[in-house]
């Protein structure tokens, strides 16, 4: 009998209300420095430091720079107010939320509509870059702006805070105005000013995803496909267990495309994976499973939860987990892309090196965490849970696991009679140790 103590119900409308905001902190280093910095002569020799770093002329300090006075009775973020007006193009992060239902991922893609696209245009619309080189960007891969996205996201895949990097001219209304030229499933919440070698990506020290899923896909029985089903306390724990399998380094050869087992960047370092305990909306129940690791490659972690949905339906035993690991090519289905969003990334390395100095703030983003969260539940949250009710785009897919083989790769294409791979052995079709 299925134990419910576990469960909360949100309807779908009241979303919204569940979000409480955060509370509100003082980064360690604006509150060191502020009792510190409050005479013009420390005034003087933080912008003399400025000047030096990013070459600066003299009689652009008045545009930088409010007045002394004004620093000495400023708040505590006297950082945020220091950098907050530009007078030319400077590097800066960029905090972007977007639904992906509608887009063909986040990076540039001819012929098609992505996130990257919509924002550079409505960057290029306001003026803050240039007209001539967000053609060379998108058209000629021509990067004279400096652009990096922290991570890629396929095809109807959303973000919750994905951070980009490049050189724009901002001014005060910055977040205002580049939000009223884009769709309202793309926002820009936060803009930082940082360092000229901050890279998106390359700075980047973790990221986190999460992945919405009706419980039903994880049902101990592969006839399971209704909308009431409700997990167990038993299935539960199973789930979290075998998640938690992939907790550590192993060799994801298997969970991408185009890796050998000998290509040492299929080795990833899984930091957490586990399921958040279910809630019901609209008469279905569904799970929020969060996965955070340094990164991840292409279709990696969609490939993890579909052979954890897999063995839970019963197509293959608990150990082709652990076999994937091993040389041979194994077959593994890859889960529909529609639950998946990233959460969250991380700078703890550029944060620790450059954001002690009192002239930039880390790249944390907590100040927007509260609209963030509201976002993600009333666009990204809301379009993932309408499309399954409405399209089951999950149990399409759920039907087509028996079609899989899991320990051997199949042939998509016959091999000519008289070929031979080295060694006079077929490459890649061996199958795992079973």
């Amino acid at each position: 009998m299925n134990n419910q103590s576990n469960k909360r119900s949100i309807p779908l409308d009241e979303f919204v209300g569940v979000v409480e905001p955060p509370e509100k902190k003082v980064n360690n280093c604006f509150k060191d420095n502020f009792e510190y910095i409050i005479n013009n002569e420390k005034v003087d020799a933080e912008i003399n430091k400025r000047i030096l770093e990013d070459g600066e002329l003299p009689d652009e300090l008045e545009k930088t720079v409010t007045t002394k006075t004004n620093i000495t009775e400023a708040k505590p973020n006297i950082v945020k107010e220091f950098k907050a007006d530009f007078s030319r193009k400077r590097k800066v992060a960029l905090l972007l939320a977007y639904c992906g239902a509608n887009y063909s991922g986040m990076q540039k893609n001819p012929d098609v509509e992505t996130i990257e696209e919509k924002l550079l245009d409505a960057l290029c619309e306001m003026k803050a870059i240039r007209a001539e080189h967000k053609h060379e960007f998108l058209v000629n891969n021509v990067n004279q702006i400096s652009f990096q996205r922290a991570a890629r996201t396929d095809k109807g895949v959303s973000a919750a805070r994905q951070t980009v990097s490049l050189k724009l001219v901002a001014s005060n209304t910055f977040l205002e105005d580049v939000n009223k030229l884009l769709p309202d499933d793309i926002r820009v919440f936060g803009l930082e000013r940082v360092t000229k070698s901050f890279n998106a990506k390359c700075c980047c020290s973790g990221r986190a995803y999460e992945y919405l899923i009706p419980s039903f896909a994880f049902a101990p029985s592969n006839d399971v496909f209704s909308p009431s089903y409700r997990i167990s306390d038993e299935q539960f724990a199973k789930l979290n267990r075998l998640f938690s399998c992939y907790e550590g380094t192993h060799n994801f050869h298997n969970f991408t495309s185009g890796k050998p087992f000998s290509d040492q960047s299929a080795n990833r370092y899984i930091i957490s994976f586990k399921a958040n305990k279910p809630f019901e909306c609209q008469g279905h129940e569904f799970i929020a499973i969060e996965i955070s690791g340094q990164s991840f490659m292409i279709h990696q972690i969609r490939k993890m939860i579909g052979l954890v949905i897999a063995v839970c339906r019963g197509h293959c035993p608990e150990d082709t987990i652990e076999k994937s690991w091993l040389q041979a090519k194994a077959d593994i289905p890859k889960a529909p892309g529609l639950g998946l969003l990233l959460c969250k990334v991380f700078y703890n390395h550029y944060n620790e090196k450059h954001c002690n100095d009192g002239l930039h703030k880390p790249i944390t983003w907590s100040e927007q965490e509260l609209e963030v969260e509201r976002f993600k539940i009333e666009h990204i949250w809301y379009s993932i849970i309408n499309e399954e009710i409405k399209k089951s785009p999950m149990v399409t897919w759920l039907k087509t696991l028996v079609n899989h083989t899991y320990t051997k790769v199949v042939m998509k294409s016959p091999m000519p009679s008289d070929y031979k791979g080295k060694n006079g052995v077929f490459p890649e079709i061996e199958k795992v140790n079973s």
